[in-house]
């Protein structure tokens, strides 16, 4: 009985909790734009976020494709391996010019909410899509839905760290 009433307690508490610290979030970005807060992309879940959202893009647009992806530049080597991480094997970073390639342009985060702007290939030319994704508390991020733009975006280059651009 007593078990009960405290599992019925810690819902309560979570359902009060969640919206109170969730709803008042700020929106953060990666990289940052002016008049949004600094997203840090090393602390989570911007790596769970990167990675969802390019393993989701790639599966809409590229499962016959190999992934091959790109992070913006400046991200250091730690989130690069992070993400790697939660791609799994067959996913590897971009390295050289030419490469078909799934791009983070940017990442969005705010509170139980998550936004990946994802370039990635259409034919002989790139396109955005922007991956929208949910999350519940203490759960992982997972799509919800994407929304494709006809917005065509320059080639990627390679920005993985220690290239020193040797593959343009």
């Amino acid at each position: 009985m007593q078990g009960s009433r405290i599992h019925g307690f810690r819902l309560v508490l979570l359902s009060i909790l969640v919206p109170l610290f969730c709803s008042c979030t700020p929106l953060a970005t990666y990289p940052p734009v002016e008049g949004t807060q600094f997203l840090a992309p090393w602390i989570a879940p911007c790596p769970e976020v990167m990675a969802a959202g390019l393993r989701y893009a790639h599966v809409q647009t590229g499962k016959d494709e190999p992934l091959i992806f790109n992070l913006p530049p400046g991200t250091t080597m730690l989130v690069w391996k992070d993400v790697q991480k939660r791609l799994g094997d067959d996913a590897e970073p971009m390295t050289e010019q030419g490469q078909i390639t799934w791009t983070v342009e940017q990442v969005r985060i705010r509170g139980l909410k998550a936004e990946v702007d994802v370039g990635y290939p259409d034919g002989n030319t790139y396109q955005l899509m922007t991956v929208k994704l949910k999350s519940t508390a203490f759960g992982k991020f997972v799509p919800d839905y994407v929304q494709r733009w006809f917005i065509p975006l320059a080639e990627p280059t390679p920005n993985y760290p220690g290239l020193d651009n040797k593959g343009m």
